[in-house]
């Protein structure tokens, strides 16, 4: 299954952590130095936990396309390989955006200044 045919499916241009939100920009496949597809994802949090709202400048991370093992796949479709591909990508997705809201947690101080 060529990963340039696949596209992640939407989740929605925000993701809410409690009251801090990701704001999702853009899921954009590139090409690394090796000529491997990877996805880079923009977005920005909005923090709602302290009174008026904080909002950080855009930030990028990025992310490897999901792989699927031949044991996960067999009997499947390819529809069914395809929604399972999507599935693992969205799940990557949300834990590393909510390992930037970690990381927005402990250096929030610097965008209260």
């Amino acid at each position: 299954m060529p990963i340039d045919s696949l596209q992640p499916t939407p989740i929605g241009q925000k993701l809410e952590f409690g009251k801090i939100h990701v704001i999702l920009h853009e899921v954009s496949p590139i090409k690394d130095e090796n000529n491997n597809t990877i996805f880079m994802v923009s977005f920005h949090i909005t923090d709602y936990e302290e009174g008026r709202p904080i909002k950080t400048g855009v930030a990028h991370i990025f992310l490897k396309p999901p792989e699927l093992k031949l044991e996960e796949t067999i009997g499947m479709t390819d529809e069914e390989k395809t929604t399972l591909w999507q599935n693992k990508f969205i799940e990557e997705l949300k834990n590393k955006l909510k390992e930037q809201v970690e990381i927005y947690r402990q250096n929030k101080s610097v965008f209260t200044l």
